[in-house]
């Protein structure tokens, strides 16, 4: 079970609720939840929007997260040590006290490809 971090908790006057991973404000009311408690998905907070806004504004803070990947394509009949093409991605997504959702790119790790892939010619 997730849980908010204590900053986040407290700042917005968390409680928890008589239900695992729900937690609610001072008026009772359900502000974040962890939905894979219930149901088959993977583990996750959600907040409400307006609430987690108002409380980045007040402390000006921002909340992101790191983006790092790598996807491969492997010919199937090629050894596995042989990539047609790779690619690999990074950045910071982030959401400031205004509400703006930001997106950047890291300039050390542009998008790259080893090999232009047609799709075709792997059907060969």
């Amino acid at each position: 079970m997730l849980q908010p971090s204590k900053n986040i908790f407290d700042g917005l006057g968390m409680r928890y609720s008589n239900k695992d991973g729900v937690f609610i404000n001072r008026d009772g009311e359900v502000i974040c939840f962890d939905p894979s408690i219930y149901n088959n998905c993977n583990h996750l907070l959600l907040f409400r929007k307006k609430e987690l806004i108002e409380f980045l504004d007040s402390q000006d803070l921002t909340l992101f997260w790191t983006i790092i990947g790598e996807k491969q394509v492997i010919h199937p009949s090629s050894m596995r040590s042989e990539s047609v093409g790779v690619m690999q991605m990074s950045g910071v997504l982030s959401l400031d006290g205004k509400g703006v959702l930001n997106i950047k790119k890291s300039d050390e790790y542009p998008e790259t490809f080893n090999n232009l892939i047609n799709i075709e010619d792997m059907e060969k």
